[in-house]
């Protein structure tokens, strides 16, 4: 299923035996992530403790959020899996200031869920972590 006919910033979205993977293109702001959540949430084979991959290399993410931003970011996040009893997300930044910031972000709703989040420079890395048992790279890791 795609969105980027109608979404001026362009994404798609796969759910299959795995988990979802979600391909953001352009500048990515908290709305188009709740646009994005809402879609997948209702996707037939969504449940909560289904695994996520968002491939963002391309996007100018957190770097450009706004503090408020980033605080419905993480808003948005917990609303969606109120009730789950753990899952993962991977998040694939195309530069640094993605990856320090989806870091932090990642320690910010990790705190209060029952969510792991990874951030990665590498789909495939990214997506063996979110639906197999890899680790997520540590803090200071550098780009692959």
């Amino acid at each position: 299923m795609s969105k980027t006919d109608r979404a001026p910033l362009g994404y798609e979205l796969r759910v299959d035996g795995q988990g979802a993977t979600i391909i953001v293109r352009g500048r990515a702001t908290a709305g188009l992530f709740k646009a994005i959540i809402d879609e997948l949430t209702l996707h037939p084979d969504f449940h909560l403790e289904l695994a996520s991959v968002w491939d963002m290399p391309e996007s100018a993410v957190f770097g450009q959020m706004t503090r408020a931003e980033l605080s419905q970011l993480v808003m948005i996040s917990r609303r969606a899996r109120q009730g789950s009893k753990g899952y993962r997300v991977a998040m694939v930044a195309g530069g640094t200031l993605d990856y320090g910031v989806g870091r932090m972000l990642g320690g910010t709703v990790e705190r209060a869920e029952i969510m792991e989040v990874g951030i990665f420079y590498d789909v495939d890395q990214a997506k063996r972590w979110a639906f197999g048992e890899g680790s997520a790279p540590a803090s200071g890791a550098t780009p692959a």
